[in-house]
């Protein structure tokens, strides 16, 4: 799955390049489109995030970021997350999200396994 992102000045620091908290924006907004574009609703929370910066972006790049589905254990989902410019590496992260109910872990159900596996693929 593919989203684009242009990078706007609010995005910048002093030295004009993305701040480092804002790529785990680009990500999250990477993951949670697909589910809103298909109008679904899951309970999933980020439970951890490994992240590699490479490169920096700056003002008015536009950001591709694609997300791979890893895994679907029991309760967890794991994402491969790479953001690009052209073909420029500029952030890897490995996310880590927990399915919950009522704030409690709870094993993933098939129906939304396999939604998943076809937004993700």
């Amino acid at each position: 799955m593919k989203h684009t992102i242009r990078v706007y000045h609010e995005d910048t620091d002093f030295l004009g390049v993305v701040y480092y908290a804002n790529y785990f924006k680009y990500i999250e907004r990477a993951r949670s489109e697909p589910i809103r574009d298909y109008n679904l609703k899951f309970n999933f929370t980020v439970a951890n995030v490994c992240a590699d910066f490479k490169s920096p972006a700056r003002f008015d790049d536009i950001l591709t970021v694609t997300t791979n589905l890893d895994y679907i254990k029991g309760a967890s989902v794991g994402l491969n997350q790479v953001i690009t410019r052209d073909k420029d590496l500029i952030f890897l992260a490995i996310v880590k999200c927990a399915y919950v109910v009522d704030e409690k872990p709870t094993r993933i159900p098939q129906e939304v396994k396999d939604t998943l596996k076809d937004l993700f693929k």
